[in-house]
């Protein structure tokens, strides 16, 4: 499918802003393969590298000097501490890479926007609030589960009207930068690093802000029973690390015996696919 005008100079505009400080022929060659761009790899004395979705990587000819790295750290600033920088409202971000004795490269990531089935989605959020399900789980891969939780938030804020507060561990739903993406709405937005911090702040948030919906990414199933446990009157909508209900660990069957649940499959191609009580999905998935 090709894109229109105002697409192309939308992903050229956002490829500049995300690439900023790079050098310019790396631009050109990641406008070339924009489409199906996923990252950019520059690492001192190698050819740059355009990682695209299909796993292909394209080399480009000539090293990455220490002058161009430098210049490019500084551009791409303020770096966090742990590493990384993100453009404020978009889902692109950098990593550096490090040495004992300093940066030796960095990495920029770059998410698209592919909304999932916003209908489909909408209708099962709409129906396990309806239902007073504790919360909605969401199985599939990274990539998927981030798509649906991001736009969850914008459905349940936007759509539904219901306070929504986006607790997003190391920037994988909301985006990197001092400013939320755009793309969860009204949302608010509340960034941490990693999985303890996760626990931490939702906790707390349900404690004391008392959001109607609690949206983020979970690292591990069982930490899903620990939020579960605080939700109180608030619905959850938590991203697991499965793929989908076909091999459901035990922490998964102790949490829907003991809450009404409901959850969401993300499948890569945007589709979604709801699943209305969790109890019953895991009982016919463990027989």
């Amino acid at each position: 499918m090709s894109l229109s005008e105002a697409q192309t100079k939308r992903l050229e505009a956002g490829l500049e802003k995300a690439l900023a400080g790079l050098p310019p022929r790396l631009l050109h060659a990641a406008v070339a393969v924009q489409d199906s761009l996923k990252a950019v790899v520059c690492e001192l004395g190698r050819g740059p590298q355009l990682w695209t979705n299909s796993g292909r990587a394209v080399v480009l000819a000539g090293g990455f000097s220490t002058e161009e790295l430098e210049r490019a750290v500084e551009t791409m600033a303020p770096w966090s501490d742990d590493g990384m920088s993100g453009v404020d409202g978009e889902l692109h971000f950098r990593m550096l890479l490090t040495s004992p004795a300093g940066p030796r490269g960095l990495v920029v990531y770059l998410h698209r926007h592919r909304k999932p089935d916003t209908e489909q989605l909408a209708h099962a959020l709409k129906r396990a609030v309806h239902e007073q399900r504790t919360a909605v789980l969401v199985v599939g891969s990274p990539e998927a589960r981030e798509h649906v939780l991001r736009e969850s938030a914008s459905i349940t804020s936007t759509i539904l009207g219901l306070s929504t507060v986006v607790v997003d561990p190391h920037g994988r739903i909301g985006g990197r930068g001092r400013v939320p993406d755009r793309s969860i709405g009204p949302a608010a937005w509340a960034p941490v690093r990693g999985r303890h911090e996760v626990l931490e702040m939702a906790s707390g948030l349900l404690t004391h802000a008392r959001p109607r919906v609690l949206v983020t990414d979970l690292d591990l199933t069982d930490d899903a029973q620990v939020l579960v446990a605080a939700a109180g009157d608030a619905s959850l909508v938590l991203g697991l690390p499965l793929p989908a209900f076909d091999a459901v660990p035990d922490a998964l069957v102790e949490v829907a015996s003991r809450w009404p649940l409901a959850a969401v499959l993300a499948r890569q191609d945007g589709g979604v696919e709801s699943v209305s009580d969790v109890r019953k999905a895991v009982a016919r998935a463990r027989r």
